[in-house]
């Protein structure tokens, strides 16, 4: 993507380790959207500054971590892009299965071990894990949001789905099995569409089996 067209669709909004950081309207967007919600229910500013550090940071730290992966295998990264599915970091890297598989590894491995660091720490202290509960005591959401989104981050990106991380490291072992780029990544996508059915379809069933749920409905 050029950054003269990514202005259009973005905000550059730092830069960190010689790598540009831009947050999409998306995001932008879903932070806005929280902030009225919070506002609207008097849940204070406090509950908000906690949701959008633990969301900036969480999304920050994977793309970093897919950033510091393309710098341990000989590549660089020259722009991240913060996007609610994990953001995007526009890596070079070796053009062969392991190093792009450790490139693809780098997000998800930062949320798994900042989502265990918060785990025992919410043990520790004896929070609950989730922020929908107990007083909007800024430290305490930091840390349940924190928990919350490295969780869902982390989950989401494993998907078998390319180009989502999971999809990426179901490339890299089928490159390496079949030994050719090309069709790896032909099975990749025809797998991808089936676990994107499915998803869409898990979702749908959701939404019906909620909504049909009185009990549900009301409490919420």
């Amino acid at each position: 993507m050029r950054e003269d067209s990514f202005r259009h669709s973005g905000l550059r909004v730092s830069r960190l380790f010689g790598i540009d950081i831009w947050a999409h309207w998306i995001l932008l967007l879903i932070i806005g959207l929280k902030l009225f919600d919070i506002l609207l229910q008097n849940h204070g500013l406090l509950a908000f500054a906690a949701f959008a550090l633990a969301l900036l940071l969480t999304i920050l730290l994977h793309e970093l971590g897919h950033a510091y992966a393309a710098h341990r295998q000989g590549g660089r990264t020259e722009r991240i892009i913060l996007w609610p599915l994990g953001g995007l970091a526009v890596c070079e890297a070796p053009h062969d299965h392991r190093a792009q598989f450790w490139v693809a590894a780098g997000g998800p491995l930062v949320n798994l071990g900042l989502g265990l660091l918060v785990t025992a720490a919410c043990l520790l202290l004896g929070l609950e894990f989730l922020p929908f509960s107990g007083p909007p005591i800024f430290w305490q959401r930091l840390l349940q949001y924190l928990f919350l989104w490295n969780f869902v981050l982390l989950l989401v990106n494993l998907l078998p789905c390319y180009p989502l991380d999971g999809g990426r490291l179901l490339h890299c072992m089928l490159w390496s099995r079949m030994d050719s780029h090309h069709s790896a990544l032909e099975l990749t996508l025809r797998i991808s569409k089936f676990t994107a059915i499915l998803a869409l379809l898990f979702g749908g069933a959701t939404i019906v089996l909620g909504f049909s749920d009185e009990n549900w409905r009301f409490a919420h």
